[in-house]
């Protein structure tokens, strides 16, 4: 069976949280994931006020970001706390690899969040295009990269064909080419007349 980070580091928590409570002042604070003492400037905080030690926020947004695009969702550690843990626990936390991960997740679901907004289909092409028109009809859309494509259906221009028709054409000549594959590895020409004969 398998247990999650988040459940692990949770399931002691009346325990250990009894356990801290009855710490002599000392002036450190409890984390409540690791229950490490810690002094108060290395605790860290959402808005919502549930303190942790930066080291356990640290490996917290790393498995968070590892995990992929969930990360953007990320919210304190505290259960059923869904204060989020934005940008600034980012830059403040993250090792620099996961920062450049969270921001590369951050900028991908810019684009793909709305309707409005495509990442250009051109291979090698990195870039995203805003259009600010109407697209309920095939579109052809060009960009820096100089390639064409259809908006609605993201592949190159089809202008007049609609989308619908290309992609049945698609998975017709997609199909014909597993037919010539098959034709070339399993038959050859017959010696008189050249027609694609068995090769048993």
């Amino acid at each position: 069976m398998h247990i999650s980070v988040y459940e692990n580091w949770f399931a002691a928590e009346e325990r250990n949280t009894k356990s801290a409570a009855a710490e002599p002042q000392s002036g450190k604070q409890i984390c409540k994931i690791c229950y490490r003492k810690t002094l108060p400037q290395k605790m860290v905080s959402t808005t919502c006020g549930h303190l942790f030690c930066s080291n356990c926020w640290k490996k917290y947004i790393a498995t968070a970001i590892n995990d992929g695009v969930g990360c953007l969702t990320l919210c304190c550690p505290e259960p059923d706390c869904k204060a989020a843990a934005g940008t600034d626990m980012i830059d403040m936390l993250a090792l620099e690899g996961n920062k450049e991960k969270y921001y590369t997740y951050l900028g991908r679901s810019y684009v793909e969040r709305n309707q409005k907004r495509k990442w250009c289909p051109s291979p090698g092409c990195d870039r995203a295009i805003e259009i600010d028109r109407d697209v309920s009809e095939s579109n052809d859309m060009a960009y820096d990269c100089s390639f064409k494509f259809c908006w609605r259906c993201a592949v190159e221009s089809h202008c007049p064909a609609e989308c619908k028709t290309v992609s049945e054409w698609m998975e017709k000549s997609s199909s014909e080419v597993e037919n010539t594959n098959w034709i070339l590895a399993y038959t050859k020409p017959c010696p008189k007349c050249l027609v694609a004969i068995d090769q048993g």
